[in-house]
């Protein structure tokens, strides 16, 4: 049901070093879940501590990957995408998250200011906020606009998934 996928190494060392990432900074790779929410995510190296404790990141940063079925160019693009983020300044990454947390306020601020108006339950009415301010600031980000424009050239370029 789920593919089994692979990492060519040999192709993430290259595709890391051409992106300017020492060999030592390279980011551990963890496979995990179905795909169903999210493909991939990275996590730098003090959250990867606490998001996955029992695996030794020495000091690295962490980047998951879903298994999903008959999907290895997507996964590759996704490996990419991380991949890219790893060099992304922390300003330009802390920018981004700034335009995403401060989207997702703005937005729930605004229904919970509606549910007031119409009559509506406010938890209910929160949730909407919230999910389309948080979606439309991840589509604005900085950091995530040039990670959407950068991957599909290192993606051709590196194989880094394989079956």
């Amino acid at each position: 049901m789920f593919l089994q996928m692979r990492i060519d190494y040999k192709e993430l060392d290259d595709a890391a070093l051409s992106l300017g990432i020492s060999k030592s900074k390279i980011p551990k790779i963890v496979i995990s879940g179905s795909g169903r929410v999210f493909l991939g995510s990275h996590w730098p190296p003090y959250v990867a501590n606490l998001r996955f404790p029992r695996l030794n990141t020495d000091s690295k940063s962490v980047i998951r990957l879903s298994r999903i079925k008959n999907r290895t160019e997507r996964l590759n693009l996704t490996l990419a995408h991380e991949l890219i983020h790893e060099t992304q300044s922390f300003y330009k990454s802390l920018l981004g998250k700034v335009v995403e947390y401060g989207l997702l306020l703005s937005f729930a601020y605004l229904s919970l200011s509606l549910s007031d108006i119409f009559q509506f339950n406010k938890l209910i009415s929160l949730a909407p906020g919230i999910v389309l301010g948080w979606r439309l600031g991840w589509r604005i980000a900085p950091h995530e606009i040039e990670a959407r424009r950068r991957a599909p050239e290192l993606a051709e370029k590196y194989r880094m998934v394989t079956k």
